[in-house]
This record gives structure tokens, C-alpha cells and sequence, in this order.
């Protein structure tokens, strides 16, 4: 017997009753399926901003977007993203003061660490080279922080 249980030790076993029956075993959990995780943001009060954009200028197989993002709410901004869609096959092959992404059609723009903050009434731009014909870009949002 090990010295600890000397004084007395517990049971060496935890007793476990059960019934056994007959029949076909079913299953009294009901499943559930996966959903995603919700996130839920909140934009502080006077936070808003907008978007415009404009061909600056074009060549062939080519053209240059400028955004300008405006700060419409009467808070600072501390941070923006652009969001728009092409209308075609459109890429961008290079941006500026963006930190820019596209999936498919989609582009997404954020600011850069030197131009995210705008006062109230304050505006900054950003740039993009695009390659295809210059079309109008659709959806073009803006989500301020």
C-alpha cells in the first residue's frame, strides 16, 4: 500500500451505474449545423465619409483612376476603406496612397498609415492604374472608422 494511504485512501474505483435494453439505439441529440461567426462593428457618431472617382487620364489598353474620399461626418476619421466593382475585366496594376485589393471585379481600398486620418470636412485622394477601357466603376462605397 503507497505510504500517502497509510491515514486511509478513497475507493479505488468509482462505482457507475447503467441500464442496458434492447432495440435499435437512437440518438437523442439533435445536430446542428455551423453558422459563421457574427461580427458586429459599430461606427462611432459623426463618423462618416464618401467617395468619387475620376479618369485622370487615358492611353491605349490603359487609363487612371483618382479617388477622393471625404470626410462628410462632423467627428474625425481615423481610418477609411473604398470599396468598388469594374465593369469588365479591368486590373489594376498599380496604386498610391492605398493599400488596395481585388478579387475578381471587386477592389477594395484602405488607407495608408499617413493619410487615414481626416478632421471633419477633410479630404485625401488615392490613385490606380488600370489596364482595359475606361468604364465607369459601379458601387462605389465608403466605410470610415
Amino acid at each position: 500500500m503507497p505510504d500517502q494511504c497509510l491515514s486511509g485512501c478513497g475507493p479505488a474505483y468509482t462505482a457507475i451505474s447503467y441500464t442496458t435494453g434492447t432495440g435499435t439505439p437512437t440518438n437523442t441529440t439533435t445536430p446542428t449545423t455551423p453558422t459563421a461567426p457574427t461580427t458586429t462593428t459599430t461606427t462611432p457618431a459623426g463618423v462618416s465619409c464618401t467617395a468619387t472617382a475620376a479618369v485622370t487620364s487615358t492611353w491605349n489598353g490603359g487609363y487612371q483612376l483618382q479617388f477622393t474620399v471625404r470626410n462628410t461626418g462632423s467627428a474625425p476619421v481615423s481610418g477609411w476603406t473604398t470599396s468598388f466593382s469594374f465593369a469588365d475585366t479591368q486590373q489594376v496594376t498599380n496604386s498610391w496612397n492605398a493599400a488596395l485589393t481585388q478579387t475578381g471585379r471587386a477592389v477594395q481600398a484602405a488607407n495608408q498609415s499617413y493619410n487615414g486620418t481626416l478632421a471633419a470636412g477633410a479630404t485625401t485622394t488615392w490613385g490606380a492604374v488600370v489596364t482595359g477601357s475606361a468604364q465607369p466603376v459601379s458601387g462605389l462605397a465608403c466605410a470610415a472608422r
